[in-house]
């Protein structure tokens, strides 16, 4: 049996989406970029339409992102998808650390140790 790869609109606008809201890019600007109006393009991050290859393109190469990892999810993500995970990530991990730190003030506090 074969599989087939299919192309997932609400996920490739996700994709879309998180990376340019991670670098601060505006709607309007990225319509510029994918020379389309704001609204196709906020259709395109909602998954509502599809975008043609030179969209793909123009969007790949300013967010610094391979076609593949918007697309699929998969493959060499490119730059800006690596920087933007790493961001997160530590992000995460110093939530986690702050978490810990207040626990730890918490409990000293109810032992009458601080």
């Amino acid at each position: 049996m074969e599989h087939k790869i299919r192309y997932d609109r609400p996920e490739t606008g996700k994709r879309i989406r998180q990376i340019r809201e991670f670098y601060g890019i505006s709607r309007k600007q990225m319509a510029k970029v994918a020379e389309c109006t704001v609204k196709h393009y906020a259709d395109i991050e909602r998954g509502y339409v599809g975008m043609s290859l030179d969209m793909l393109l123009s969007i790949s190469q300013y967010l610094v992102v391979s076609m593949d990892y918007i697309l699929l999810g998969k493959g060499k993500k490119g730059l800006g998808a690596e920087i933007m995970e790493y961001s997160m990530a530590a992000e995460r991990e110093k939530e986690e650390a702050d978490g810990e730190k207040n626990q730890e003030s918490d409990k000293s506090g109810v032992l009458g140790l601080g």
